[in-house]
């Protein structure tokens, strides 16, 4: 029985020793890239995030500078314009002159224009 705890024992040593050596080839060829290249994906992604907001920044303060231009020019405007009168275009007071005819008239001018389509329409016949 004294042989086979020794034999376990070795087997168990040999064991353990093998997994701490695997562990270690894992650890420095596998997970160490692999964590050095999400630690640099993180570095990239903060500074645009920073670049971005500095960015953002900047838009905002072109906006409020655009803003308060556009609200000088407006004053501006509103100071420099000159005052007009306001009339209407077309006016509705009731003293506008009314035209008078005379009837005999228009009933003279008809009769000619009348005779003259007479006759030009008996002429193409």
């Amino acid at each position: 029985m004294g042989k086979r705890m020794t034999l376990i024992n070795c087997t168990l040593i040999v064991q353990a020793i093998n997994f701490f050596i695997a562990f270690l080839i894992i650890k420095y060829c596998f997970f160490k890239p692999v964590v050095a290249e999400i630690h640099a994906e993180d570095a990239l992604q903060e500074s645009l995030m920073n670049t971005v907001q500095a960015r953002r920044k900047i838009v905002a303060e072109k906006e409020q500078e655009l803003l308060s231009q556009w609200q000088s020019a407006q004053q501006h405007f509103e100071h420099n314009t000159p005052s007009l009168r306001q009339e209407p275009f077309f006016s509705t007071k009731p003293s506008l002159v009314k035209p008078h005819f005379d009837h005999r008239m228009v009933d003279d001018v008809a009769k000619r224009v009348a005779t003259e389509l007479i006759k030009r329409v008996d002429h193409v016949r």
